[in-house]
């Protein structure tokens, strides 16, 4: 057979090929359920008459590998004011490090704000009308990309234009079968003054568990983490960085009623009332040192043998950025810095 024969006839099988009617295989049952599942399932109604703004790309489907969007759009109980697409751009079809335009989505006729073009943050005019922003974007799992960026800027926005911010969870897809210290885990501190310092080791713990961290001031307790205390079903393990001082017995006899009360100190890290103490390092050591079998919490480092990250305690910021480094377990020791000396002993 001729070459040119052959490459016809091949052309014509594989045309042909094409043309048998192929069967779908169902999907299997999915062995998580994702953020965007439980939010089209239930979690809609909390936003009542609220509009969303959706920030998503390719990677934001659901179990049946339906864009969010689409999902949204389809149920018919939400309603989507706009669209904001990261770097890649929506659908994933742009270069790594290419400008992204903004411009109308023709299948929903739904504004699609670039936040990797002129601008990185959502502007006033971007978010107007918008109550409510979610969330969902897979994580890479492997090392950081230029989507945790864009979350913490649009969380910036949400800040300052007075806008929820809700992230559609997703399971880290490197491996994703292993869990420690699963969602009825909530470490807690106070946002009030200085003392998030309290809650820095809490960074660590996070990267590597999936537990929830929330937030009260030291005399009330956020609409926001009542919301998200109420969907554990009054089984959740809540851990308090911090001593009476920092978050006061009014607020925690007030999250008792939500599940099992642990405060982490530097006397007793599972007293309830522990005496007060205004020491964020010996906080640190604290969990450093505790595990509590209930919620399978803590790091329980009572020898040798384990690597520490030492932060600056006025530094959050490195805190944050030093948690994913070690995949091994690591606690966080925070100290005061100095220019003669900085020490902290486990």
């Amino acid at each position: 057979m001729q070459r040119r024969s052959f490459i016809a006839s091949a052309a014509a099988a594989t045309i042909a090929a094409t043309t048998f009617p192929v069967s779908a295989q169902p999907l299997p049952r999915p062995a998580i359920e994702l953020g965007d599942d439980v939010f089209l399932g239930s979690a809609w109604r909390d936003l009542g008459s609220k509009t969303v703004g959706i920030i998503a790309n390719q990677s934001g489907v659901t179990s049946r590998l339906e864009s969010i969007v689409d999902a949204i759009r389809h149920q018919g109980k939400v309603h989507v004011k706009a669209i904001f697409a990261p770097e890649h751009g929506l659908r994933g079809d742009r270069p790594a490090g290419a400008a992204v335009g903004s411009y109308v989505d023709p299948a929903s006729g739904l504004p699609v704000y670039s936040l990797y073009g002129a601008t990185r943050h959502p502007s006033a005019a971007m978010l107007a009308g918008i109550d409510v922003l979610l969330f969902d974007i897979q994580d890479v799992g492997s090392r950081a990309y230029t989507y945790i960026s864009t979350m913490a800027y649009a969380m910036q926005a949400a800040k300052t234009y007075g806008k929820e911010f809700w992230v559609l969870d997703r399971p880290n897809p490197v491996g994703g079968t292993t869990t420690s210290g699963g969602p009825e885990n909530v470490m807690i501190g106070s946002m009030d003054g200085k003392d998030y310092q309290y809650i820095l080791p809490a960074t660590h713990w996070v990267a590597h568990m999936a537990s929830g961290l929330f937030w009260v001031h030291r005399n009330s307790v956020p609409a926001a983490t009542i919301q998200g205390l109420q969907r554990r079903g009054g089984k959740a393990n809540i851990y308090l960085f911090g001593g009476p001082q920092q978050i006061s017995s009014g607020v925690a006899k007030q999250l008792s009623q939500y599940g099992t009360i642990v405060r982490v100190t530097n006397d007793d890290p599972v007293a309830f009332n522990a005496p007060p103490t205004d020491s964020p390092e010996a906080t640190a050591i604290a969990f450093a040192k505790m595990y509590d079998p209930m919620g399978m919490f803590g790091w329980k480092i009572t020898g040798p043998g384990h690597g520490f990250t030492l932060v600056n305690v006025n530094d959050w910021q490195a805190a944050v950025a030093s948690a994913p480094v070690n995949v091994a377990a690591m606690a966080l020791a925070i100290c005061p810095w100095s220019a003669e000396a900085a020490s902290t002993s486990l």
